[in-house]
């Protein structure tokens, strides 16, 4: 068992390191600030949670560390937030996020749609409404 341990323990480590090295790089190639629309794709499920997103998010905001894309479909805009700063998610959290300019196409217009999913520092997500 110690001989296990010994060996397994820095193979865990350098996948750990080698996953947060790949995240960062991945994140450093997002602009900060979505430049083009995007449509929802018709496969992406809406369910509240961002899993769907991971390959989707427009732009990555060093600052506040969050990764967020504004898409749509015929329907509704949709604004999707994912971040891994424990300070940032009680900001949100406490705060709420907010629309401070919605167009709208004409009296049946789109309506605005908040997508929320965060999770706390265990890995949970937490309930966002």
């Amino acid at each position: 068992m110690h001989v296990l341990f010994e060996y397994e323990l820095p193979k865990a480590m350098a996948i750990c390191c080698l996953a947060i090295m790949v995240f960062r790089a991945w994140a450093q190639q997002l602009p900060d600030a979505q430049e083009n629309g995007m449509r929802v794709p018709a496969w992406l499920k809406i369910d509240g949670k961002t899993a769907g997103w991971d390959t989707l998010f427009g732009a990555f905001n060093k600052k506040t560390e969050l990764f967020y894309s504004i898409a749509n479909n015929k329907e509704n805009i949709y604004l999707a937030v994912r971040c891994s700063e424990l300070s940032v998610i009680n900001k949100i959290i406490a705060g709420g996020i907010t629309a401070i300019h919605v167009f709208k196409d004409g009296p049946g217009g789109m309506d605005f749609q908040v997508l929320m999913s965060a999770t706390d520092f265990r890995g949970k997500y937490v309930p966002v409404k």
